[in-house]
């Protein structure tokens, strides 16, 4: 095995490790917060905090991973594919810090100031949210689904 092989392979491991739990996680929170038990959102919550230091440390190695992959086979760093990859990568980070993350914050106050036989009206109001709820949730599952092509596809050559 060479080791453009071995470090593309850690590339890849990394991000679908992190992928699988920043997607995976928001996907089965969507889903508690439908069912509107408030311990079972508190209880994805709190799994959610356990697992986000693990995704952050596999999507920081995978992007370390996937520079020495490129360095390694000699890639020009600046050809259109990578660039358009580090935009994607850019703006999934963005969306996360600047939007996924305070709404987290928001469900997981509103959730545990809310009883456990149900949930509260602020509650209610968090998992309900708004239309720029949806539509964020839909460009950034866009961003993620254009990132996996354009790493996968290679546009514009290599």
């Amino acid at each position: 095995m060479s080791w453009v092989s071995f470090w593309k392979f850690l590339h890849i491991a990394c991000m679908f490790g992190a992928v699988a739990l920043i997607v995976g996680g928001g996907v089965i929170n969507g889903l508690i917060q439908r069912g509107k038990d408030v311990r079972a959102i508190r209880s994805v919550i709190a799994a959610e905090g356990r697992v986000a230091p693990v995704a952050g440390v596999l999507m920081v190695a995978g992007i370390i991973f996937g520079f020495v992959t490129a360095i390694a086979a000699d890639f020009d760093l600046t050809a259109p594919w990578l660039l358009i990859s580090y935009a994607l990568v850019l703006a999934i980070i963005l969306i996360g810090a600047l939007y996924h993350g305070p709404q987290g914050k928001k469900l997981d106050e509103a959730a545990a100031a809310s009883p456990d036989s149900g949930p509260s009206s602020e509650l209610l109001t968090v998992i309900g949210g708004t239309g720029r709820n949806r539509l964020v949730n839909v460009a950034d599952s866009l961003l993620w689904l254009a990132l996996i092509f354009v790493m996968v596809v290679k546009p514009f050559g290599l």
